[in-house]
C-alpha cells in the first residue's frame, strides 16, 4: 500500500501477520519538507538509503547521508525499566 504525506510518498511494507510493528520506505523528492512532528505512540529507525536527508532533532539539524542511522525513541527512563530476576 502506497500513500502521500505532507509531501512524501510512503509505501508500507509491513506484512499482514505483523501487528506490534510496521516498515515502510519513504521517498523524500528534494526540497520536499513537512511540518515538524512527534509520534506519542512509536519508536522510530530512519535509514537514508540515497541521497541525502536533513531531520531537526531537538532543535539541532541532524543530516543523514546513505546508511546514516537515526533513531527516534522516548529518552531512557530507568523507572520504565523491567528487571528480570
Amino acid at each position: 500500500m502506497s500513500f502521500r504525506f505532507g509531501g512524501l510518498r510512503i509505501k508500507d511494507l509491513t506484512t499482514r501477520s505483523q501487528s506490534s510493528a510496521s516498515v515502510a520506505y519513504v521517498e523524500v523528492a528534494p526540497g520536499v519538507a513537512h511540518a515538524t512532528a512527534k509520534s506519542t505512540r512509536s519508536d522510530k529507525y530512519y535509514v537514508c538509503i540515497a541521497g541525502r536527508v536533513v531531520f531537526e532533532v531537538n532543535e539541532q539539524r541532524v543530516e543523514l547521508a546513505p546508511l546514516d542511522l537515526l533513531v527516534h525513541v522516548p529518552p531512557f527512563d530507568p523507572e520504565g525499566e523491567v528487571f528480570q530476576e
